[in-house]
């Protein structure tokens, strides 16, 4: 008896997918994903229900897209730090191209927006004594940097899509250099390119969806809680399964 219930939960326990997950969910990134994925999700419920006349509803999922958004800023902490360490790593990089120059000030504007974002949550909790005003200029510079890093990101995968597309451009050209590669590296060398193509493709979009975020609260642009709550569910889930397909080694 013991054995016919042991054996299907042994198998539950030890399935890969169970694996994966748990190798996800064992990264601060992965934990990340998915809790950004609750957030924004839960702000677009909200905005749905408030639509909908069902206030008591719409308010149940505000605080749940609170809750996750303030564990968030806690799982983050200290993180702006990694962006510093990686800006300074590829700025050591002899390369010099504008692909890597909008990657370093990329990885600089993350920098900066994880760290206005923590002071300004560090003020709205009290853990730093700040007036109303500079908690509120914390925030606001939170979202200008958030701003540039998606927009220096934007033009690091124009960069990157043009590289690409010259790179299989010359595999390809009938030259007397590349006659003379053996096929098989070139096999090799376009597989590489379609996988980082599709690699940067991901980006873009992710990027293009998550402007509207900063964008909307800086006022730039006006969009509802919903286009932003749906954009905000997309890019994560993305996120989350770039963390997944990582974990499982594809």
């Amino acid at each position: 008896m013991s054995k016919l219930i042991l054996d299907p939960a042994s198998h539950l326990l030890l399935h890969p997918t169970l694996n994966t997950a748990l190798k996800v969910l064992a990264t601060t990134t992965g934990r990340d994903k998915l809790q950004r994925t609750l957030q924004y999700y839960s702000r677009f419920l909200a905005y749905v229900y408030e639509r909908r006349g069902l206030v008591e509803e719409s308010k149940r999922w505000n605080g749940l897209k609170g809750v996750f958004g303030n564990a968030r800023k806690v799982l983050r902490m200290f993180k702006f730090l990694e962006h510093l360490q990686s800006a300074l790593r590829l700025s050591l990089s002899t390369s010099g191209d504008w692909a890597q120059i909008t990657q370093i000030a990329r990885q600089v504007g993350y920098a900066g927006f994880l760290f206005f974002d923590h002071l300004g949550w560090a003020g709205n909790v009290k853990l730093l004594r700040m007036s109303k005003e500079s908690v509120e200029r914390a925030n606001k510079l939170s979202q200008r940097f958030w701003l540039a890093g998606i927009l220096l990101s934007l033009v690091n995968s124009g960069e990157r899509f043009a590289q690409i597309r010259a790179e299989r451009k010359r595999l390809t050209a009938p030259t007397t250099a590349e006659k003379e590669t053996p096929e098989a590296e070139k096999k090799l060398r376009l597989h590489t390119l379609t996988a980082e193509f599709s690699a940067v493709r991901m980006q873009f979009v992710q990027d293009t969806l998550d402007f509207w975020l900063p964008a909307s609260n800086l006022g730039i642009v006006s969009v509802s809680e919903g286009f932003a709550g749906a954009c905000g569910t997309i890019t994560s889930v993305m996120g989350f399964y770039q963390a997944w397909k990582k974990a499982s080694g594809k």
